[in-house]
């Protein structure tokens, strides 16, 4: 395995990352991207890029932008357009004969980030979404439902101290829908804050990002690239049937949806079991294409 720290520009934001390849890099299968969810960082997973390229895959993982030293303020749109530059990175960096085949690894917020990448580029070919988060609005009232809305007050916690309008808001999911419907305008929220390793210099453009979050329910028909979704049996951040019917509005072939035993969002007892069937699954897209090439259809 060879390992190599990256640096590339997007938006006048740098950002470092790291490459895991193969010793021999033209017999490499493809390129895969890692991208983490919201308030993470890649440090905070078990993805193991010695698998991937023990494997044949080479795997890029960076932290997203305004996340654990990554510059700049996050949002959704930058975050895919973020993606897009690092895919555009690797294709300067890295030539050998299937780099054309090009998949994403996506977990929560990350994955649908990833998904929307999708959709807007088409050099990515595949897809392996974990526990993803189809919408941040629908996220978020989940985390009254399920009682998150208690715990993640630790992440939104600075030197120790929460800030008193987010404390407030998160006892209470109706202020929450007051911002969406306009009933918030006068009140400052133009204060910095954090949400894990997220920093951020403006609430109010932080929770814009949550109330106006695209569903990728609603645009499940133009994903075009196979994808492997996995969820588990219980989740504090997403509700479970969201991955079950974005599994049943695609349209794409094969797919394929695999229920793990975790009882969290965050499933980081079953990434060595995700790693695994990701790359079985991109084997076999890549095998089924080279066939179809093979036979000329």
């Amino acid at each position: 395995m060879i390992e190599e720290k990256v640096e590339f520009l997007s938006d006048q934001s740098l950002f470092k990352g790291k490459v895991f390849m193969p010793d021999d890099l033209q017999n490499c299968k493809g390129m895969v991207v890692f991208v983490h969810g919201l308030g993470y960082c890649t440090k905070s997973y078990e993805v193991d890029g010695s698998y991937f390229s023990e494997h044949g895959y080479l795997l890029l993982t960076y932290n997203l932008r305004g996340h654990a030293g990554t510059p700049g303020e996050w949002t959704l749109n930058n975050s895919v357009e973020d993606l897009i530059i690092g895919i555009n990175y690797l294709a300067r960096n890295y030539k050998f004969p299937k780099d054309q085949n090009i998949g994403v690894l996506g977990h929560s917020t990350g994955a649908l980030i990833a998904m929307l990448a999708a959709i807007k580029e088409k050099r990515i070919k595949f897809g392996s979404i974990v526990t993803i988060v189809t919408s941040l609005s629908d996220s978020y009232a989940h985390w009254f439902r399920s009682g998150f809305n208690q715990e993640v007050k630790a992440f939104f916690k600075a030197k120790g101290e929460i800030h008193p309008f987010i404390e407030g808001a998160l006892n209470r999911y109706e202020t929450f829908v007051d911002f969406r419907n306009g009933k918030l305008d006068k009140v400052p929220l133009e204060f910095s804050h954090r949400y894990g390793l997220l920093r951020s210099s403006n609430f109010r453009r932080f929770w814009n990002e949550i109330a106006n979050s695209p569903n990728i329910l609603d645009v499940a028909d133009q994903i075009e690239i196979p994808l492997i979704l996995f969820r588990g049996q219980q989740d504090e951040v997403m509700p479970l049937e969201k991955t079950d019917e974005l599994y049943m509005r695609l349209k794409v072939h094969p797919k394929k949806l695999i229920k793990t035993n975790s009882t969290n969002h965050f499933h980081n007892d079953s990434w060595r079991f995700i790693q695994e069937e990701t790359i079985k699954y991109f084997d076999e897209i890549l095998l089924n294409e080279q066939m179809k090439a093979d036979s000329g259809s």
